[in-house]
């Protein structure tokens, strides 16, 4: 009997992916823009929150599937580390001749490769994926899953009392930590709740979204993170996109966000250089900062998912690249 595949998880994928790709394109360029960056301050409490809790859904096969540990470990190396491995050793000639254009700009060190200090600084997120992913894979079961999220959970909501100097520019001890419980929290959900119920409900709706817009009210005034309210916030948003995603997955709209979901890792490592790319080119043509993020953001997706046709057609392309067989 054949699995139906969650289309509002692809959709909140979707939802994540243009996020992720906005608040990269905001980054170098929001200086000076108080709105500007308002809204990166706002996008950075929840989307990568909002990635591991979908991540951490698709992977409750990491516990569910009857598959030898070393089968799955192996499976998690080739489609994580590899990419990672693969993108540094694109990336890092670009990182060093064209320095002024890309987000991490400082000096890299080569043993910092190894705690997921990638050259292509974004790529943290696929070494934070796969430690997690060991952990789950030596230690996690259905019985245990809620203590862990319970832990884990506590553990997102102290990590920023850890200092930020723990780390690199790119990948923080306590940015990392922060993400952890809310890759749990996927994954339970998906052993042992119902999903369509859980994401649903209309109450949670509003109270998350009061919470989340009196939260930005008060980054607007205070222009400064209120810690202690950081991951309450990304758990309301969260749950806020997870809604609003089980609402289009009802409608017609659902399909380009079904489709960008579908293909949004391939948009996370490919879009890093076309980025770098289009901050020399682009200033030259585009001179308000609204239209450039716009405008920058559409082209690499559109882009990205270009290139992706391409590389999907070359296995060994895919397997280096994407980490898919």
């Amino acid at each position: 009997m054949s699995k139906v595949r969650n289309n509002s998880i692809d959709v909140a994928k979707g939802l994540g992916i243009i996020l992720v790709v906005i608040g990269h394109v905001m980054s170098p360029v929001m200086s000076g823009h108080s709105v500007i960056e308002w809204l990166y301050s706002v996008i950075y409490t929840f989307h990568m929150p909002l990635f591991f809790f979908v991540s951490g859904y698709v992977a409750k096969k990491l516990i569910t599937k009857p598959i030898a540990k070393i089968e799955l470990l192996k499976q998690r190396l080739i489609r994580l580390m590899v990419p990672y491995c693969v993108w540094a050793a694109i990336y890092l000639p670009m990182k060093i001749v064209m320095a002024e254009h890309v987000r991490f700009s400082d000096e890299y060190k080569w043993y910092s490769f190894f705690l997921g200090n990638n050259p292509d600084g974004q790529l943290w997120f696929l070494y934070v994926l796969f430690v997690i992913s060991v952990f789950m894979i030596l230690f996690v079961t259905k019985k245990n899953i809620t203590a862990f999220t319970i832990l884990f959970m506590i553990g997102s909501f102290l990590a920023p009392l850890i200092p930020y100097s723990i780390g690199f520019t790119s990948i923080t001890l306590t940015f990392s930590l922060y993400q952890i419980g809310f890759f749990f929290l996927g994954t339970l959900t998906a052993v042992k709740l119902d999903y369509n119920k859980v994401t649903t409900n209309t109450t949670a709706f509003i109270v998350s979204t009061v919470v989340l817009i009196a939260y930005s009210a008060v980054l607007w005034i205070q222009k400064d993170d209120v810690w202690f309210l950081q991951a309450t916030v990304a758990f309301c948003a969260v749950y806020i996109c997870l809604y609003l995603s089980s609402l289009i997955a009802k409608t017609k709209a659902k399909a380009p966000f079904i489709y960008l979901g579908k293909k949004s890792m391939e948009i996370y490592l490919l879009h890093g250089p076309l980025l770098v790319a289009g901050r020399i080119v682009l200033p030259k043509i585009l001179h308000n900062t609204y239209v450039y993020i716009l405008i920058l953001s559409i082209v690499s997706i559109a882009i990205s998912l270009i290139i992706s046709l391409v590389i999907n057609k070359v296995k060994i392309a895919r397997l280096l690249l994407f980490g898919s067989k």
